[in-house]
């Protein structure tokens, strides 16, 4: 039995009842929310629950207690309840190979500007690759990304990365990280780099030499060195088919 009412701070008003309840779970002696059921409550009896998801947690609470007013980030290209977009502009940093048969290698290179949609239900990762920092328009062209654990859909192979609890604006910077944070170890389909010669298939030795000359030549990642995979608004996030 529930407790059936609080008072309200102004007395004038009819005590609030309790209608709803949502229940976290998660392992003992861990603060993170592996999942949330929410119930219905009636005659301070509580219904059989469903199940939501921690971002539909953090909607119920944003909905019913809106908060003040913030700036998006400047990268931030489309964001509803399912999907979040963004793209990291180029950046010089490391990127790291554990590839079968070769040493563990980390080698300074540019990384392309990379595009993110991160599925704030399902906790899918997709990632490619534009030709320049400008910010994307739904005739933007996308690429594949040119880089490991990438399939030909986008989706990031996470492999013992995990994404944050929560995928929102404010955890954008922990989503990149499993990119760029990666020991890339396999190609995942044949299309991550243009290749001069069109008879040879890009597979993982190729493309690690590819990112080996990258380092050395000290060049970024040409917009004739990738492949196209769609305009933006073709990508499913936006109702496409890609």
């Amino acid at each position: 039995m529930l407790d059936t009412h609080f008072n309200a701070p102004d007395q004038n008003k009819s005590p609030i009842l309790p209608h709803t309840a949502i229940i976290l779970f998660g392992n003992h002696g861990d603060d993170r929310i592996s999942g949330a059921t929410r119930h219905t409550i009636k005659d301070a009896q509580m219904g059989l629950g469903e199940y939501i998801s921690p971002n539909e947690v953090v909607a119920f609470f944003a909905k019913n207690h809106p908060q003040d007013l913030t700036i998006n980030t400047p990268n931030l290209v489309a964001e509803n309840d399912k999907h979040l977009v963004w793209y990291a502009q180029s950046c010089t940093k490391r990127m790291w190979f554990r590839v079968a048969g070769s040493k563990p290698l980390g080698l300074e290179v540019t990384w392309p500007t990379l595009l993110f949609v991160a599925d704030k239900i399902s906790f899918r990762l997709n990632v490619y690759a534009l030709a320049d920092d400008a910010f994307p328009t739904m005739d933007t062209d996308v690429y594949h990304a040119p880089l490991m654990n990438i399939n030909g859909m986008g989706n990031l192979c996470l492999g013992s990365a995990k994404l944050p609890d929560i995928i929102s604006k404010e955890t954008m910077q922990e989503i990149e990280d499993t990119i760029y944070d990666s020991n890339f170890t396999h190609v995942n389909h044949r299309e991550t780099l243009q290749i001069k010669n069109a008879k040879k298939q890009c597979d993982t030795k190729t493309h690690l030499a590819f990112w080996k000359k990258k380092a050395k030549s000290k060049s970024p990642v040409s917009k004739k060195e990738l492949v196209k995979h769609c305009q933006l608004r073709e990508l499913a996030c936006f109702g496409g088919q890609k």
